[in-house]
């Protein structure tokens, strides 16, 4: 994500300004949802199994391109819970995982059961990869999400000029480290590749042209990633073969990069979520996703926080860990770690769920890993719609009856629904009409793939004087966040008469909203009706529990 954010958020903050990049949420806002932090790591800390019962849940707090091309995706919208003994209704410890990897044809995950004399273990694996990512073992269940942590800080190097091996630092010319590696191809000579990197990394300006349109220095990168060797055999070895909480603890706490948000629980009944990965100690000020002058050194990272300061829970009072890609609670002497965290519509929507009960069941928990039910977007489309309900009465019956679909919307992403099918064109051309214009085509179907943007889109829609909303094309007419509402949805109905029909009721989700497992040879035609799966309607849809998300566009339907 880091690839994708920090050349656009530097781009909005140097190029159009302070006032604009207010408007886009990067770092944490104290409205926020976030996991919350339980530092507890023995046993003799875990509470009695009556005090758990009895305590409510109430207290829970170019790159582009290519990432676009790749036939696997990340964990994007995972979730993870564990319920602890004191709020199961069998006595042991629940455990929910769903790991969020795009669908594919073949499927990303294989599952394997692996039995010899003591070893006994079920679980998922990645092709090519010897142990699993996530499983069970007789003694423990362990899943993941992604952490979002930021690991990863680009910076301006100023080449000397006439000496391109050269690179201003600290008040002196310091000589770039170059390196050459040769990339094989199959019939072909070796391919060289020349690696130039500066004390922060390599320099990646002339693979990221994104950069040119913030800077003419060279811009190099310091990820977590590159400064370690990669463990990861190590790390998943452990946790495949822990016999206790010590065991598998420790080699979660191994792990660099990349940040994983780490589930678990145990036939003795612990529970615990660990923020897991290298996390780098940054000098107070700086923002980690806007490009840092690389000449100064108050600017690099200061060192690394031990595992123990990483936001964690082990057998908190609530009986209850949970992960939804969001913000971690802040630590001590931390504070928030930043990241690309998702907004915490699947967070609240988990949380208001395990409030309702007190003891849950496993039938509980299958509910819970398919509810399709957002709170946030029905407020954002009220606002929009109530912005403009004057407006609308003049128009067609298509506009009226859209209107009382959306403001009747409970959130839900079933198949029967109209409102999703409404609220996202809606959104997409409220975004479109607000941002392109300032952006461009490019960099605004960039922003519309960054966590930064769904962040910021419910303090957006309610910010009537927010700069975004001017259109800079029109030079004689200054727009106002009404004229953008009016015209987005004046076009979103346009669009869904055109595609769908007049009949408002047959604007249905499952019309629209399909999921197809993808081969890599079925991406062309007509090679996708022998090899891809699908595609079928479901439901779902941008950060819900059952996320079944997709990239927001203009959505021409077809049947």
């Amino acid at each position: 994500m880091a690839f994708r954010t920090d050349p656009l958020m530097s781009f909005v903050q140097q190029k159009l300004g302070s006032a604009y990049f207010k408007d886009i949420i990067t770092s944490h806002l104290d409205s926020t949802l976030t996991i919350p932090n339980y530092f507890a790591l023995s046993d003799s800390t875990k509470l009695p199994v009556d005090s758990i019962r009895n305590n409510k849940l109430s207290a829970l707090n170019t790159v582009n391109t290519v990432l676009d091309k790749i036939p696997i995706s990340p964990f994007t919208g995972s979730n993870g819970w564990v319920i602890s003994p004191a709020k199961s209704q069998s006595g042991k410890v629940l455990f929910g995982n769903d790991t969020h990897i795009g669908f594919s044809q073949p499927s990303v995950w294989y599952e394997a059961h692996l039995e010899y004399p003591g070893f006994s273990f079920y679980g998922n694996f990645l092709a090519g990869f010897p142990f699993a990512a996530i499983g069970h073992t007789r003694e423990m269940a362990w899943g993941l999400t992604m952490f979002e942590n930021d690991d990863l800080d680009f910076y301006s190097e100023r080449l000397k000029p006439g000496d391109s091996t050269k690179y201003w630092s600290d008040g002196k010319w310091q000589v770039l480290k170059s390196v050459k590696k040769y990339i094989q191809v199959k019939g072909e000579g070796d391919v060289p590749l020349t690696v130039m990197s500066s004390r922060h990394g390599p320099l990646v300006h002339r693979v990221m042209p994104e950069w040119k349109q913030v800077t003419e220095n060279a811009v190099s990168m310091w990820w977590t990633h590159l400064k370690f060797a990669n463990n990861l055999m190590q790390v998943t070895y452990e946790m495949n073969h822990a016999k206790s909480m010590d065991e598998f603890q420790h080699g979660v706490s191994q792990l660099i990069s990349p940040g994983l948000n780490v589930m678990y629980g145990d036939k003795e009944g612990n529970i615990a979520w660990w923020a897991a990965g290298r996390l780098m100690k940054r000098a107070h000020g700086v923002n980690p996703v806007l490009l840092l002058d690389g000449s100064k050194y108050n600017l690099d990272p200061t060192g690394y926080l031990d595992f123990g300061s990483n936001p964690q829970s082990v057998n908190p009072p609530s009986g209850f860990v949970y992960s939804a890609n969001n913000q971690p609670d802040s630590t001590p002497g931390q504070g928030f770690y930043p990241g690309y965290y998702t907004p915490d519509d699947r967070a609240v929507r988990i949380n208001k769920l395990f409030e309702e009960k007190n003891i849950f069941s496993i039938e509980d928990l299958h509910r819970i890993s398919l509810d399709a039910r957002s709170l946030a977007t029905p407020k954002i489309a009220s606002n929009i719609l109530n912005s403009i309900r004057s407006e609308v009465k003049q128009k067609s019956a298509a506009h009226t009856n859209a209107t009382k679909i959306l403001l009747m919307w409970d959130g839900e992403h079933q198949l029967r629904n109209q409102a999703p099918t409404i609220y996202y064109k809606l959104l997409y051309y409220v975004l479109q009409m607000a941002m392109e214009d300032e952006l461009g085509a490019e960099n605004f179907k960039l922003l519309l793939s960054t966590h930064a943007l769904k962040n910021s889109v419910t303090s957006f829609v309610q910010n009537d004087s927010s700069v975004w909303w001017n259109d800079v094309n029109t030079i004689d007419v200054k727009e106002s966040r009404n004229i953008i509402f009016e015209k987005a949805f004046d076009k979103t109905v346009a669009d869904l008469v055109a595609q769908l029909g007049k009949n408002t009721d047959s604007w249905e989700w499952g019309r629209v909203h399909m999921l197809e497992h993808k081969h890599p040879i079925g991406m062309k035609k007509p090679f996708n009706l022998m090899f891809n799966v699908g595609p079928f309607p479901v439901p779902g849809g941008q950060e819900v529990i059952n996320q079944m998300g997709f990239d927001l566009n203009a959505m021409v339907f077809t049947e």
